[in-house]
């Protein structure tokens, strides 16, 4: 069975310790849900490569051989999500103040479902585990125009790009990994989910990924 170390390294067979302290951003105090992403990059090494330089990254990430990587530890938060959806929209619960406070800004509407419990809102970067899969964003030519920057057409891909279908061997080692951590964190099975349902991301982003989701 697997087991989480003092160091917030998770002891299973199978899963390669490469942390970088670079995206660790102070203690995970509690760990609620699961976020499953991919990369919009064509290896594992092209993310570590961004890792290295800080900013964003994930606990997790599944190499398309579905090798396993740890890229930080569970006792500290990474920023893999971003701002939050409002929950309450998919259940039409969103009281007629939230609705109003929010409208139009999409700062004020992270702050507003971060001041609710967690159970009244989706995981966030204070409180849940993310697994990046390493899959490429592919971008239709006629989205790009002459003089963009290279800048400018990566992140126009992450918008409007197409994201590459999961492995069979990603998707293997996903469902694993996340059986694993339900286990050994008491993560249930409805606080697994993909990034786009959570954050304001491309809708087929994790699309194609698979793991025993309750829908």
């Amino acid at each position: 069975m697997a087991t989480v170390t003092p160091e917030g390294l998770l002891d299973s067979p199978g899963v390669i310790s490469r942390l970088f302290p670079t995206i660790e951003k102070g203690p995970l105090k509690k760990i609620t849900g699961i976020v499953v992403h991919q990369t919009d990059g064509p290896t594992a090494q092209s993310a570590f490569n961004e890792y290295m330089h800080g900013g964003n990254g994930a606990h997790f990430l599944i190499d398309k051989s579905g090798v396993i990587y740890q890229s930080a530890s569970l006792k500290k938060k990474t920023w893999h999500v971003g701002m939050l959806k409002a929950k309450c929209m998919e259940t039409y619960s969103c009281s007629p103040a939230e609705l109003k406070a929010g409208a139009g800004n999409l700062d004020k509407k992270h702050k507003i479902e971060m001041q609710k419990t967690r159970g009244e809102r989706f995981p966030s970067n204070d409180d849940s585990i993310g697994i990046e899969l390493v899959g490429r964003a592919i971008l239709d030519p006629k989205f790009i125009k002459p003089g963009m920057t290279r800048e400018d057409v990566n992140k126009l891909r992450g918008q409007k790009g197409i994201f590459e279908t999961v492995t069979a061997a990603q998707n293997g080692a996903l469902g694993r990994l996340i059986a694993e951590l339900q286990t050994v964190l008491t993560i249930p099975q409805d606080q697994v989910y993909r990034h786009p349902r959570v954050s304001y991301k491309n809708q087929t982003e994790a699309s194609t990924a698979q793991w025993l989701e309750r829908k």
